[in-house]
């Protein structure tokens, strides 16, 4: 981080011809943010899930007589 931090102050002192620019770099750890996990569905998931959202999409498998690969 020191050594980025170093060289991210050359670089704003050079474009801004200003060396009196500074900053300061801090970390917090925040417990609460946790990133959702995405998890990958199977076909079968994605179909129930069309399925779900779609109801007209089962009547059309039904009336084609299709049969699906899981």
């Amino acid at each position: 981080m020191e050594q980025e931090k170093r060289k991210l102050t050359e670089l704003v002192h050079e474009k801004f011809a200003n060396p009196a620019i500074s900053f300061s770099v801090s970390v917090r750890e925040n417990s609460a943010y946790t990133q959702p996990l995405e998890k990958t569905l199977s076909r079968k998931e994605q179909y129930l899930q069309i399925v779900e959202s779609y109801p007209l999409v089962k009547d059309l498998k039904e009336k084609l007589k299709l049969e699906l690969d899981y």
